[in-house]
C-alpha cells in the first residue's frame, strides 16, 4: 500500500513536521498536519508537500518541493503535475528542459539525492 503523508513547516517555529493533512476551516492562512502520535500542528500552506512514495539514492524520502541532484551537478525540483496526475522533476534553472516523470529507476540510474528544498535557505559552504 502507498504511504500517503505530507510535510509542512509549522507556523511560528518554522520546523518541519510530517503526517496526515487536515484543513483548518476557520482560518485560510494555515492547514494542520497531524503526526503519528496525534499531535496537530498549524502549518504554512505554502510549504505543504506530499511524499512521492519514492526514495532517493541514499534511501531518503522525496517530497514535493525537494531539490534532487546527481553527482554531475544537475538539479531538479520536484512538483506535482495535475494535468498528468504525476510527480515531475524539472531541471533547475532550465525552464525549457522537462519536466520529466519521476521514476525510481531514473533516480537510481542518475544517482539522484535530496540536497534541499525550495522552502529552506541553502546552506553556505565554506571555501
Amino acid at each position: 500500500m502507498r504511504n500517503i503523508k505530507f510535510r509542512g513547516k509549522t507556523a511560528g517555529t518554522n520546523n518541519w513536521v510530517e503526517g496526515d493533512l487536515l484543513h483548518k476551516r476557520t482560518d485560510s492562512d494555515t492547514v494542520i498536519i497531524q503526526d503519528e502520535k496525534g499531535v496537530r500542528y498549524d502549518c504554512d500552506p505554502e510549504t505543504i508537500g506530499q511524499f512521492t512514495d519514492i526514495l532517493d539514492s541514499k534511501g531518503r524520502e522525496i517530497f514535493e518541493g525537494d531539490i534532487i541532484e546527481s553527482p554531475d551537478g544537475h538539479r531538479h525540483i520536484i512538483s506535482f503535475n495535475g494535468e498528468y496526475g504525476a510527480f515531475m522533476a524539472t531541471l533547475k534553472g532550465e525552464p525549457d528542459v522537462g519536466p520529466f516523470f519521476l521514476y525510481p529507476d531514473w533516480i537510481k540510474h542518475f544517482n539522484k539525492a535530496v540536497t534541499g528544498n525550495i522552502h529552506d535557505k541553502p546552506k553556505k559552504t565554506k571555501k
